[in-house]
């Protein structure tokens, strides 16, 4: 299967935010359930503290590690803060570099191929490790360990039908017995 794919800095934004906000759901989701114990600590220090049940000292125990975690979830928030303004200057950048240019992706038995502006991607089959569908729109796919994916296609870049026959291509790839696809 080969696709010739117009570079769309809006298309580019939109498939690479999803990607990052599926990638960093886990991560938020955490910090907001931990943000959930440290007012429910907290609280229940607070209780302790103004019930009279003679338990004052818990009382300020469980304060202390509530806003012990509340000061964790913070820095969490700021963390995942800098990290999105970090991608979204990579994102602006990365657009800049790639505007008006077309690029080819093509499926073969040994490896996909992307070549684009000069710039030639060959990422083997026997590295691929999964791929991911997120929201129904894009394919993500890894390569080796890593965590993050190598690459990323949307269904408006392919059309449906080529999306449907590059997903088809996935499933009946051969993929290590520990590393099944994910969709």
């Amino acid at each position: 299967m080969k696709f010739e794919i117009p570079f769309n800095p809006a298309l580019y934004r939109e498939k690479t935010i999803d990607a990052l906000n599926h990638l960093w759901y886990t991560r938020v989701r955490n910090t907001h359930l931990l943000l959930a114990q440290a007012i429910l600590i907290t609280g229940i220090g607070g209780w302790f503290l103004v019930s009279g049940l003679g338990v004052a000292n818990a009382g300020y125990v469980f304060i202390a590690v509530g806003l012990h975690l509340a000061i964790n979830c913070i820095n969490h928030y700021i963390n995942i803060s800098k990290n999105r303004r970090k991608q979204h200057r990579l994102i602006e950048a990365a657009i800049q570099k790639w505007k008006n240019t077309t690029g080819v992706l093509e499926f073969t038995k040994e490896a996909l191929h992307y070549t684009t502006n000069g710039v030639a991607i060959t990422l083997s089959w026997d590295n691929c490790t999964s791929f991911k569908v997120i929201n129904k729109n894009s394919v993500l796919l890894y390569f080796d360990t890593s965590a993050t994916p190598a690459f990323i296609i949307s269904k408006k870049e392919v059309t449906q039908e080529g999306f449907n026959d590059i997903i088809s291509f996935l499933e009946d790839k051969n993929w290590y017995p520990t590393a099944m696809p994910s969709v």
